[in-house]
């Protein structure tokens, strides 16, 4: 794979995307996440699914409020997301 190609950080090298997005504000957009959450009715401790959960940045803010899981079609960041939130169910999967 061409290491130009944006998919070889999803695909090969998922260690990268945090270092990548460092600048990210992840837990003042999760926030946010949360207010839309429950303006639309989603209550407090409600499952939620995050699909094309990348390394599960947003999954790691929301679990304190949700109960979380994620998907994602990359094996590598399905693992790194994995590492990262022992015990949250994260699977490889596509959304379509």
């Amino acid at each position: 794979m061409d290491t130009t190609d944006d998919r070889y950080v999803y695909e090969e090298r998922a260690e990268l995307y945090d270092l990548i997005y460092h600048w990210k504000d992840y837990e003042t957009e999760s926030k946010k996440i949360v207010e839309l959450l429950r303006t639309s009715g989603v209550a407090a401790g409600a499952r939620i699914l995050e699909v094309a959960c990348g390394t599960g940045s947003y999954l790691s803010c929301l679990r304190p409020d949700y109960e979380v899981m994620g998907m994602d079609i990359s094996a590598s960041m399905v693992e790194a997301a994995r590492r990262k939130l022992p015990g949250v169910p994260i699977f490889a999967g596509d959304m379509v």
